[in-house]
């Protein structure tokens, strides 16, 4: 729940939120003002995701402060990049590396090594 969030920061703050707009009781619009209403919260960036193809949706979130606003089912990639525009300063463009490995079993040489105890 969107209130829930309210309490541990102001405790400490997290470095983003990831919000639905659509939430019981307090949606991810409300959680967000709130946030900017709290001179620590405010620069908390906020990320608001939602399933609505309601375009007033969008109006609503980017000028109120939300550092992005993202249409679920969310890019994998699009998320990622949005968060960490969101998050850093100054984003880094390389990290998510395509890592492939390349294995090759010497059968006869695994047959001469000694079995690991």
């Amino acid at each position: 729940m969107a209130e829930d969030a309210l309490e541990p920061m102001s405790i400490t703050l997290p470095a983003l939120v990831l919000t639905d707009v659509t939430l019981p009781a307090m949606s991810g619009l409300e959680l967000m003002n709130k946030m900017k209403q709290n001179s620590d919260a405010q620069a908390v960036p906020v990320i608001c995701c939602t399933l609505s193809s309601d375009p007033s949706v969008k109006e609503t979130c980017l000028p109120d402060g939300g550092a992005a606003f993202l249409s679920k089912p969310a890019d994998p990639d699009v998320l990622f990049a949005a968060i960490q525009k969101a998050a850093e300063i100054a984003p880094r463009r390389y990290t998510r590396p395509s890592v492939c490995l390349s294995v090759i079993v010497d059968n006869e040489a695994a047959a001469d090594a000694s079995p690991i105890d």
